[in-house]
């Protein structure tokens, strides 16, 4: 009873009888209690049933009918002493009574108020009575609803272009998806939306999508609004190609022909295609949703070949354009041209040349430059000496030159017994200029000449109080390359073999020491720090300063030794043994290398010489030569100065750091003249 008071709210509540209480037909009571009532234990069959079956319909709502169940099951069960009674049906209660019963009442309990349902004097046995009431509670209870969180999942979409906007419809709103990479994700809850997916330049597609537990992608793919557009030309490859939009009026650039699949928006497009030289083409094209269209034009020449021609050393200029310099051969648009020749000293000339197509294959001549004259009066003291105007010479001092070009020219005197006088002079414009040099007597004191026990000359010269010894190599023929003495060590660069004659040279008895160059250059480069070390770290260029300040200091010629001189003498010149290194087949007998360096460069003339008496020309540092690097040929070559092509300087020898293969006399070795490094110095040729 407590635990039935505890479900009831302690409001009021009223039942209604909406149909009077009376006795309905009913074929069998009996088997009515057997099927509502199976359960309770059975009378004996041959005697009247003692009971009357109450069965009430009940009205209202469907929690007002529930609560009714369950109130008047009990309350009606209390009062009338009822046995058993059943709920089985949903809208109504069978009630099981003893037929002594003479009256009675609906009572639904607390703040309901009691309604006479029948005041028979006593009701029947076996028989089945009939109600309907409505239930009706003040204040409708409402049970608390306990619902499930709807199933959620990521929904992914993958669009192409991969910036395409992805907008999603949510619960009515436009919801705009971030797109990353092609990808758009986010969580939603299981059913069915409303998507837009829009980009620039393609049409937009809209549809509808499941959230579910098998359905979480989907792949859009839209339409381009635009195609493609291929452009191919022999003739109009190069050319300038323009697009302009029939409908929006906008061009813009294609680029240059070919055309590889430029992508154009939907419509009709003229095209423009200019070439230098050629007439203009014009098209009408369509370009058409995802479909290529393809052009092949033709352009129409509009130029001639011809030649054109003026004084051997001036150059021919049309617009600020270089074309040639004497003579030039080539094509001109149709049109009329000033051609402007120039030279320098002179005056530039022009020339109004009208290109017509009858021009094709015509040699013309143009206006030559007019030369602009200066003049110059020279004297010397001794007089007769030789007058040279930029290396050519002009007769013997005193002289007058007449028709001098203006600009600067170098002007040189000699005469035996005498020193060299070089200077610059500006000539002027018809203007005289006066030049007077005096010569000073040369006194030659530094040179000993002396002979080695084996016969071998020896030059030794002083600069700046450091002597050094060069020895002379007399000329002669040799094979020159990866002969068989240098075995499978000789590398392709080292063939073909090939016959070399030289004329006489003296050659450094040793690598240049650190030494000489601080006398020289008043510097000293090196890594490795040693009066009596070979100097390194210098590059090709650095050599050349210094060859120039030596000879400016000493007045002879010295120079770098060419390749062919470098490696005649390493060979022995002709007394050569035919060793494989510099003056002998054993490497550490006469060279610093790799295995016995120590990784440093060692003094000179400390390892034996070779068969001239030279020192090192194996080992210790590789040695610069004059030459630019090329390929060697198979023909005859005399007093050989090396490739005229290329960018690299030659060096050879080997060094401290190598092993034996870099150490014989036929390898090669180059880099570039700005190269300073510590394993390469130099060995001067006087």
């Amino acid at each position: 009873m407590c635990f039935w008071l505890g479900l009831m709210p302690l409001a009021a509540q009223s039942v209604t009888i909406t149909k009077d209480f009376a006795q309905v037909p009913m074929a069998s009571v009996l088997a009515m209690y057997k099927n509502e009532f199976g359960s309770y234990e059975k009378p004996d069959m041959t005697d009247t049933f003692p009971y009357a079956v109450i069965r009430m319909h009940l009205e209202g709502s469907g929690q007002s009918v529930r609560e009714a169940k369950e109130r008047l099951t009990l309350y009606m069960g209390q009062q009338m002493g009822v046995e058993r009674r059943v709920t089985t049906y949903s809208n109504q209660i069978l009630f099981l009574v003893r037929s002594r019963h003479p009256m009675i009442y609906i009572d639904c309990g607390d703040g309901c108020e009691r309604v006479l349902l029948s005041n028979m004097q006593q009701l029947k046995s076996n028989c089945v009575y009939d109600c309907t009431v409505r239930y009706e509670p003040e204040e409708e209870y409402v049970a608390p609803v306990t619902t499930q969180a709807p199933k959620r999942q990521f929904f992914k979409f993958r669009v192409t272009p991969a910036d395409a906007i992805v907008e999603v419809d949510v619960n009515g709103q436009k919801d705009m998806w971030p797109v990353s990479d092609g990808v758009a994700s986010k969580p939603l809850n299981y059913g069915s939306y409303r998507y837009t997916i829009s980009a620039n330049r393609y049409h937009t597609e809209s549809g509808e999508f499941v959230v579910s537990d098998t359905e979480t992608e989907k792949k859009v793919s839209l339409r381009p609004k635009f195609g493609y557009l291929y452009i191919t030309s022999n003739v109009a490859q190069g050319a300038y190609v323009y697009a302009t939009n029939l409908l929006t009026g906008a061009r813009q650039s294609l680029g240059i022909v070919p055309v590889n699949g430029k992508d154009l928006d939907s419509g009709t497009y003229s095209i423009l295609i200019q070439k230098d030289k050629y007439k203009d083409y014009t098209a009408t094209i369509t370009i058409d949703d995802e479909q290529t269209t393809t052009l092949n034009p033709t352009l129409e020449a509009n130029f001639v070949q011809l030649t054109l021609t003026t004084s051997a050393q001036s150059d021919m200029y049309i617009d600020g354009q270089k074309l040639g310099t004497g003579r030039w051969t080539g094509t001109l648009e149709l049109g009329e041209y000033s051609v402007e020749t120039r030279q320098a000293s002179h005056q530039s000339a022009y020339t109004t040349l009208r290109v017509t197509p009858q021009s094709a294959g015509q040699t013309i001549a143009l206006n030559n430059p007019i030369p602009i004259y200066g003049s110059m009066v020279l004297t010397s003291s001794p007089a007769d000496a030789v007058v040279y105007i930029d290396d050519k010479k002009v007769g013997t001092s005193p002289v007058i030159v007449n028709e001098l070009l203006v600009g600067t020219h170098t002007i040189r005197l000699e005469k035996d017994g005498y020193d060299q006088q070089e200077t610059m002079v500006l000539i002027a414009e018809n203007q005289e200029s006066v030049l007077d040099f005096t010569l000073s007597r040369i006194f030659i004191d530094s040179i000993i000449m002396s002979a080695t026990p084996q016969g071998t000359i020896v030059d030794t010269i002083t600069v700046n109080g450091v002597s050094f010894n060069m020895i002379k190599v007399e000329g002669g023929s040799f094979v020159m390359g990866g002969t068989s003495e240098q075995g499978g060590d000789a590398w392709t660069d080292e063939k073909p073999m090939h016959q070399v004659t030289l004329s006489d040279y003296y050659i450094g008895e040793t690598e240049v020491t650190q030494e000489l160059w601080q006398a020289v250059m008043d510097t000293n480069p090196n890594y490795f720090k040693g009066s009596n070390l070979p100097v390194e770290k210098v590059s090709w260029n650095d050599c050349q300063t210094f060859i120039a300040k030596l000879n400016e200091l000493t007045g002879k010629q010295f120079r770098l030794p060419t390749e062919a001189e470098w490696e005649y003498a390493a060979r022995g010149g002709n007394k050569s043994k035919i060793y494989k290194y510099a003056g002998s087949n054993t490497l550490s007998h006469v060279a610093w290398y790799a295995d016995n360096s120590g990784s440093k460069t060692h003094p000179v003339k400390q390892k034996n010489p070779n068969e001239l008496g030279i020192y090192d020309m194996s080992g210790n540092v590789y040695e610069w030569c004059q030459d630019t690097y090329g390929n060697y040929t198979t023909r005859q070559q005399t007093n050989p100065t090396g490739s005229v092509d290329g960018y690299y300087r030659v060096y050879r020898g080997g060094s401290w750091s190598d092993d034996t293969g870099y150490c014989r006399v036929s390898f090669r070795g180059n880099d570039k003249t700005t190269s300073a490094d510590n394993y390469i110095g130099l060995r001067l040729v006087l």
